[in-house]
Protein backbone atom coordinates (compact mmCIF):
# COMPACT_ATOMS: atom_id res chain seq x y z
CA UNK A 1 0.00 0.00 0.00
CA UNK A 2 1.78 3.72 -1.24
CA UNK A 3 0.36 4.47 2.69
CA UNK A 4 3.32 2.81 3.58
CA UNK A 5 5.72 5.66 2.30
CA UNK A 6 4.54 7.85 4.46
CA UNK A 7 6.06 7.40 8.19
CA UNK A 8 3.57 7.12 10.92
CA UNK A 9 3.80 10.13 13.36
CA UNK A 10 5.12 13.17 13.61
CA UNK A 11 7.93 14.56 15.02
CA UNK A 12 7.93 18.21 17.08
CA UNK A 13 9.39 20.61 14.77
CA UNK A 14 8.75 18.78 11.50
CA UNK A 15 6.50 19.87 8.23
CA UNK A 16 5.75 16.74 5.77
CA UNK A 17 5.41 17.79 2.41
CA UNK A 18 3.76 14.73 0.13
CA UNK A 19 3.17 15.43 -3.23
CA UNK A 20 1.75 13.55 -6.54
CA UNK A 21 0.55 14.06 -9.38
CA UNK A 22 -3.22 13.61 -11.20
CA UNK A 23 -1.52 10.98 -13.94
CA UNK A 24 -1.49 8.07 -11.45
CA UNK A 25 -2.39 4.51 -12.53
CA UNK A 26 -6.11 4.07 -11.95
CA UNK A 27 -5.39 1.61 -9.05
CA UNK A 28 -3.58 4.13 -7.30
CA UNK A 29 -6.33 6.52 -7.88
CA UNK A 30 -8.92 4.01 -6.18
CA UNK A 31 -6.65 3.66 -3.73
CA UNK A 32 -6.17 7.43 -2.55
CA UNK A 33 -9.22 8.19 -3.38
CA UNK A 34 -10.84 5.31 -1.17
CA UNK A 35 -11.32 7.50 2.18
CA UNK A 36 -13.03 10.00 0.12
CA UNK A 37 -16.61 10.65 1.36
CA UNK A 38 -19.86 10.56 -0.90
CA UNK A 39 -20.38 14.24 -0.27
CA UNK A 40 -17.16 15.75 -1.51
CA UNK A 41 -17.04 13.47 -4.80
CA UNK A 42 -20.37 14.71 -5.42
CA UNK A 43 -18.43 18.50 -5.19
CA UNK A 44 -16.21 17.27 -7.43
CA UNK A 45 -18.38 15.83 -9.88
CA UNK A 46 -19.53 19.73 -10.19
CA UNK A 47 -16.30 20.53 -12.12
CA UNK A 48 -16.73 21.38 -15.63
CA UNK A 49 -13.20 19.77 -16.06
CA UNK A 50 -11.74 16.33 -15.53
CA UNK A 51 -8.39 17.20 -14.40
CA UNK A 52 -10.21 19.82 -11.38
CA UNK A 53 -12.31 16.81 -10.65
CA UNK A 54 -8.87 14.60 -10.21
CA UNK A 55 -7.11 17.71 -8.37
CA UNK A 56 -9.51 17.78 -6.00
CA UNK A 57 -10.24 13.83 -5.42
CA UNK A 58 -6.60 13.20 -5.08
CA UNK A 59 -5.88 16.60 -2.99
CA UNK A 60 -8.31 14.87 -0.39
CA UNK A 61 -7.55 11.54 -0.34
CA UNK A 62 -3.83 12.32 -0.16
CA UNK A 63 -4.37 14.75 2.68
CA UNK A 64 -6.61 11.94 4.63
CA UNK A 65 -4.01 9.32 3.78
CA UNK A 66 -1.25 11.00 5.58
CA UNK A 67 -3.34 12.21 8.48
CA UNK A 68 -4.40 8.60 9.38
CA UNK A 69 -0.50 7.92 9.28
CA UNK A 70 0.81 10.82 11.67
CA UNK A 71 -2.33 10.08 13.71
CA UNK A 72 -3.08 6.51 13.63
CA UNK A 73 -6.59 7.23 12.85
CA UNK A 74 -8.53 5.46 9.93
CA UNK A 75 -8.53 7.42 6.68
CA UNK A 76 -11.85 7.48 6.26
CA UNK A 77 -12.21 9.06 9.96
CA UNK A 78 -11.94 12.55 9.27
CA UNK A 79 -14.33 15.33 8.83
CA UNK A 80 -12.70 17.98 7.23
CA UNK A 81 -14.72 21.36 8.50
CA UNK A 82 -14.11 24.97 6.78
CA UNK A 83 -13.48 28.18 8.76
CA UNK A 84 -15.90 30.37 8.05
CA UNK A 85 -14.43 33.57 9.14
CA UNK A 86 -11.37 32.83 6.77
CA UNK A 87 -12.33 29.92 4.39
CA UNK A 88 -9.42 27.58 5.43
CA UNK A 89 -10.03 24.18 5.45
CA UNK A 90 -9.97 21.94 8.90
CA UNK A 91 -9.75 18.99 11.12
CA UNK A 92 -11.14 19.59 14.56
CA UNK A 93 -8.52 18.90 16.90
CA UNK A 94 -6.34 17.32 13.80
CA UNK A 95 -3.17 18.61 12.99
CA UNK A 96 -2.41 21.42 10.63
CA UNK A 97 -2.85 21.10 6.93
CA UNK A 98 -2.83 22.59 3.71
CA UNK A 99 -3.54 21.63 0.34
CA UNK A 100 -2.35 23.14 -3.09
CA UNK A 101 -2.96 22.07 -6.83
CA UNK A 102 -1.86 23.47 -10.03
CA UNK A 103 -1.73 22.03 -13.55
CA UNK A 104 -0.65 17.72 -13.00
CA UNK A 105 0.43 18.66 -9.48
CA UNK A 106 -0.35 17.82 -5.76
CA UNK A 107 0.88 19.34 -2.73
CA UNK A 108 -0.21 18.85 0.94
CA UNK A 109 1.73 20.28 3.82
CA UNK A 110 0.98 19.06 7.33
CA UNK A 111 2.01 19.91 10.65
CA UNK A 112 1.44 18.96 14.10
CA UNK A 113 0.74 22.26 15.57
CA UNK A 114 0.46 25.92 14.04
CA UNK A 115 -0.37 27.49 11.18
CA UNK A 116 0.75 26.17 8.00
CA UNK A 117 0.47 27.14 3.76
CA UNK A 118 1.38 25.51 0.86
CA UNK A 119 0.95 26.90 -2.98
CA UNK A 120 2.08 24.94 -6.66
CA UNK A 121 1.76 26.71 -9.52
CA UNK A 122 2.75 25.41 -12.69
CA UNK A 123 4.95 28.11 -14.64
CA UNK A 124 3.74 29.24 -17.58
CA UNK A 125 4.10 32.70 -19.51
CA UNK A 126 1.85 35.71 -18.60
CA UNK A 127 1.47 37.93 -21.61
CA UNK A 128 0.38 40.80 -19.18
CA UNK A 129 3.01 40.16 -16.46
CA UNK A 130 3.70 43.74 -16.04
CA UNK A 131 0.27 44.50 -15.26
CA UNK A 132 -0.07 41.79 -12.59
CA UNK A 133 3.00 42.19 -11.01
CA UNK A 134 1.98 45.91 -10.28
CA UNK A 135 -1.02 44.40 -8.51
CA UNK A 136 -0.03 41.70 -6.38
CA UNK A 137 4.07 42.72 -5.48
CA UNK A 138 4.78 45.50 -3.42
CA UNK A 139 7.70 48.16 -4.10
CA UNK A 140 10.54 46.41 -3.39
CA UNK A 141 9.20 43.34 -5.02
CA UNK A 142 8.49 44.92 -8.17
CA UNK A 143 11.95 46.62 -7.92
CA UNK A 144 13.79 43.16 -7.21
CA UNK A 145 11.81 41.69 -10.18
CA UNK A 146 12.61 43.43 -12.64
CA UNK A 147 16.50 43.10 -12.24
CA UNK A 148 15.92 40.19 -13.88
CA UNK A 149 16.45 39.80 -17.37
CA UNK A 150 12.81 39.69 -19.56
CA UNK A 151 11.72 36.02 -20.16
CA UNK A 152 11.57 32.68 -18.06
CA UNK A 153 14.19 34.25 -16.05
CA UNK A 154 11.91 36.93 -15.29
CA UNK A 155 8.72 34.51 -14.84
CA UNK A 156 10.21 32.32 -12.33
CA UNK A 157 11.13 34.74 -10.10
CA UNK A 158 7.54 35.97 -10.49
CA UNK A 159 6.18 32.50 -9.40
CA UNK A 160 8.64 31.56 -7.09
CA UNK A 161 7.43 35.14 -5.40
CA UNK A 162 3.96 34.27 -6.02
CA UNK A 163 4.02 31.16 -4.03
CA UNK A 164 6.08 32.28 -1.30
CA UNK A 165 3.44 34.95 -0.73
CA UNK A 166 0.02 32.51 -1.36
CA UNK A 167 1.47 30.04 1.11
CA UNK A 168 1.91 32.40 4.08
CA UNK A 169 -1.75 33.92 2.63
CA UNK A 170 -3.34 30.76 2.95
CA UNK A 171 -1.59 29.83 6.43
CA UNK A 172 -2.88 33.17 7.44
CA UNK A 173 -6.41 32.53 6.17
CA UNK A 174 -6.25 36.34 4.59
CA UNK A 175 -7.24 37.19 0.93
CA UNK A 176 -5.48 38.43 -1.88
CA UNK A 177 -5.75 41.79 -0.24
CA UNK A 178 -3.02 41.07 1.74
CA UNK A 179 -0.56 40.86 -0.88
CA UNK A 180 0.94 44.12 -0.57
CA UNK A 181 1.29 43.24 3.12
CA UNK A 182 3.94 41.13 2.66
CA UNK A 183 7.85 41.16 0.95
CA UNK A 184 9.50 38.18 0.12
CA UNK A 185 12.91 37.47 -1.53
CA UNK A 186 12.29 36.00 -5.41
CA UNK A 187 15.98 34.54 -5.77
CA UNK A 188 16.46 30.90 -5.51
CA UNK A 189 17.85 29.01 -2.64
CA UNK A 190 16.68 31.32 0.07
CA UNK A 191 16.72 29.54 3.30
CA UNK A 192 13.85 32.32 4.92
CA UNK A 193 12.42 34.24 2.12
CA UNK A 194 9.97 36.57 3.79
CA UNK A 195 11.05 40.25 4.41
CA UNK A 196 8.17 41.81 5.35
CA UNK A 197 4.79 40.80 7.21
CA UNK A 198 2.86 44.18 7.62
CA UNK A 199 0.04 42.43 9.04
CA UNK A 200 -0.82 43.48 12.88
CA UNK A 201 -0.34 41.18 15.15
CA UNK A 202 1.91 39.21 13.60
CA UNK A 203 5.69 38.56 14.20
CA UNK A 204 7.88 38.56 11.02
CA UNK A 205 10.31 35.94 12.82
CA UNK A 206 8.13 33.33 13.97
CA UNK A 207 7.56 32.72 10.04
CA UNK A 208 9.17 30.71 8.06
CA UNK A 209 8.62 30.70 4.09
CA UNK A 210 10.78 28.66 1.86
CA UNK A 211 10.50 27.39 -1.72
CA UNK A 212 10.26 23.73 -2.22
CA UNK A 213 12.94 22.36 -5.00
CA UNK A 214 11.57 20.49 -7.93
CA UNK A 215 11.31 20.73 -11.40
CA UNK A 216 11.74 23.71 -13.79
CA UNK A 217 8.00 23.57 -14.82
CA UNK A 218 6.80 24.55 -10.97
CA UNK A 219 7.01 26.60 -8.22
CA UNK A 220 6.38 25.71 -4.73
CA UNK A 221 6.87 27.05 -1.34
CA UNK A 222 5.49 26.54 1.81
CA UNK A 223 4.85 28.73 5.20
CA UNK A 224 4.53 28.01 8.64
CA UNK A 225 4.31 29.88 11.91
CA UNK A 226 6.54 27.22 14.05
CA UNK A 227 10.61 27.03 14.40
CA UNK A 228 11.34 24.53 10.97
CA UNK A 229 13.70 21.75 12.65
CA UNK A 230 12.91 19.78 9.70
CA UNK A 231 11.47 19.43 6.84
CA UNK A 232 10.22 15.79 5.51
CA UNK A 233 9.35 15.54 1.27
CA UNK A 234 7.58 12.61 -0.03
CA UNK A 235 7.09 11.97 -3.60
CA UNK A 236 3.80 9.70 -4.13
CA UNK A 237 4.75 7.43 -7.41
CA UNK A 238 2.18 7.45 -9.86
CA UNK A 239 2.46 3.58 -10.17
CA UNK A 240 3.27 0.58 -7.96
CA UNK A 241 6.50 0.55 -8.62
CA UNK A 242 7.64 3.41 -10.83
CA UNK A 243 8.17 6.54 -9.23
CA UNK A 244 7.30 9.85 -10.45
CA UNK A 245 9.44 12.77 -10.17
CA UNK A 246 8.71 15.22 -7.53
CA UNK A 247 7.93 18.98 -8.36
Amino acid sequence: MFSSLIPAGIPPGELRLVDTCIRVSPDLLADLTAPVPESERQRASRYIHTEDTLRHLIGRGLLRHTLAQITGQPAASFNIDVDASTGKPFVAGGPAFSIAHSGEAVVIAVAGNGRVGVDVEAIRSIPDLHNVTRSSFAPDELSALNRFPEGEPRTAAFFRGWTRKEAILKALGHGLSSLHDISVSLTEGDRNTLLRLGIPGEELRAWTVCSMVGTPLYAAAFAWDQPVLSVRRISIPIDYGHQTQSI
